[in-house]
């Protein structure tokens, strides 16, 4: 009677931890709500899909699309093969830098769109010891280049797990989701990067729109040779552009968004564009353009790609003259 009362506690837990929200398992701390998403306990920051813990600066991103969380649950949707600076965190104990590395996955015709990140690199500066932590966090684990001493490998629900508990940091990342999390302290880091300055309001404003998020993320394109490498020479061309057109940003984002949304699927499927390398490069050049005080001449180039069939068409951006 004990013994099958006790399988049935086991056979109930293990049921539980099976259950998936929305095809994907909730990590610990969270449950999947009436909307099938995966949410945090209450009072507890961050991702049910990632990491949840409370007071703490939860930043993340997971799967495809390219869709990340930072400072106050806002949220952005990204969807480039190229690295990305998520913090650059400054107190009086340390300095954390953190980039995100991103790849396209997948078959078919719509595989170039589906970017993951396929990688964390940190480097992290301990004022207190003198002490600078180097690591890499990817699909084999935690590797850690120097600083091993002040730096912390474990795995928790999937996630390979780095924390450098005199900074109060705390990374994970899972190759099966693409998914990376990082865990800051609260209160603002005197540099703000894609993460947010982590001060708890929801003062960074993307905005809700493709064109304002875009252009939010484009700002923090990391200015590193780690991109997809198939990528790598664009991303870096696309990085230069947007790093000098501060008063165009907005504008490139939303006349050469279509590059990279549903219509630029469509170029692809129907041949409009022969291929993602060149799609890309387009996008790139319509950035470049625009940025250069260009806009209609990038609005001709695009609206020249429209095939005129209901299926495979592009609504003139409204930054176009």
């Amino acid at each position: 009677m004990i013994l099958s009362a006790l399988f049935s506690v086991l056979l109930l837990a293990l049921i539980a931890k099976a259950q998936l929200c929305n095809q994907l398992p909730c990590v610990a701390n969270a449950a999947c709500n009436a909307n099938n998403q995966c949410e945090c306990n209450p009072g507890l920051a961050g991702n049910g899909r990632t990491y949840c813990e409370a007071n703490k600066c939860i930043c993340s991103t997971i799967a495809d699309p390219h869709g990340f969380l930072f400072d106050s649950n806002q949220e952005v949707t990204a969807n480039l093969p190229c690295s990305l600076f998520f913090t650059n965190y400054f107190n009086t104990s340390c300095n954390v830098q953190v980039y995100l590395d991103t790849e396209t996955r997948g078959t078919g015709t719509n595989a170039n769109f589906r970017v993951f990140t396929r990688q964390m690199r940190a480097t992290i500066n301990n004022f207190a010891n003198g002490l600078i932590a180097s690591l890499t966090v990817d699909a084999s684990g935690v590797t850690v280049s120097s600083g091993s001493s002040i730096v912390t490998t474990s795995a928790s629900d999937g996630f390979s797990v780095a924390e450098v508990s005199n900074c109060n940091t705390r990374m994970g990342y899972n190759d099966t989701y693409g998914a990376a999390y990082l865990s800051l302290p609260t209160g603002g880091p005197t540099y703000q990067q894609f993460c947010g300055d982590c001060d708890g309001t929801a003062d960074e404003n993307p905005g809700s729109t493709p064109e304002s998020q875009l252009s939010y993320y484009l700002q923090f394109l990391a200015p590193t040779a780690q991109q997809d490498g198939t990528y790598s020479s664009t991303c870096g061309t696309i990085q230069s552009t947007i790093s000098s057109c501060s008063a165009n940003r907005d504008a490139a984002a939303n006349i050469c968004l279509p590059y990279i949304d549903s219509f630029g699927k469509c170029l692809l499927s129907n041949g409009g564009i022969a291929d993602y390398a060149t799609l890309l490069s387009s996008f790139a050049n319509c950035l470049s353009t625009v940025c250069s005080g260009n806009a209609a001449t990038a609005c001709t180039t695009l609206a020249a790609l429209d095939t005129g069939s209901a299926s495979c068409s592009v609504t003139t951006p409204t930054s176009c003259p």
